[in-house]
């Protein structure tokens, strides 16, 4: 064999080991991102059982004549989110004007003696409870997966690989 050859022959061996690379790592970021968009599914799912609960509660509050002209405003800026969250930006707004209004919520609540609540009420408020609690776990699992998602598109010899597919970055969820 030619020296030419040789150096040939490596040269075809790393492009080889190159593509081989390259066709694994963005499989994998493929795989995570579809992971993403599950979850952030079940999280917009999560979102609007929460909205309902808590819907639930304010009819209970403004029947019972406790809201606060603040609560109505929150319940205004809270209503006007779409149902259908597309990205993690989207559902971070409309996660923090739920946090809002639930908290202003729950503050008026408060002011309601716990014999006049009703079984109903009560219910509400434990079904919030769980879906909290879910919605932290998710919200966990989303968080990892996007941390794996970001490692497979960060991978040094990709990077570039990556973006040209559109394979960019994800935001982490509070």
């Amino acid at each position: 064999m030619q020296a030419y050859q040789i150096v040939l022959l490596a040269f075809f061996i790393v492009i080889f080991l190159y593509v081989t690379s390259a066709f694994f790592v963005i499989s994998r970021a493929l795989d995570f991102r579809s992971k993403l968009s599950r979850r952030l599914d079940a999280l917009t799912v999560l979102l609007l059982e929460r909205r309902t609960a808590l819907e639930e509660i304010y009819s209970f509050v403004v029947a019972k004549g406790v809201c606060g002209d603040e609560l109505r405003a929150k319940h205004e800026a809270f209503s006007s989110y779409e149902t259908k969250i597309k990205d993690g930006d989207a559902f971070d707004a409309a996660q923090k004007a739920l946090k809002e209004f639930q908290t202003e919520l729950m503050f008026d609540v408060q002011k309601i003696k716990e014999e006049d609540r009703s079984a109903k009420l009560n219910q509400e408020i434990a079904r919030l409870r769980d879906l909290e609690s879910s919605h932290r776990r998710t919200v966990v699992l989303y968080n990892s997966d996007c941390n794996a998602f970001n490692y497979w598109v960060g991978v040094p010899l990709f990077r570039l690989l990556c973006y040209i597919v559109r394979l960019r970055k994800k935001i982490l969820l509070n």
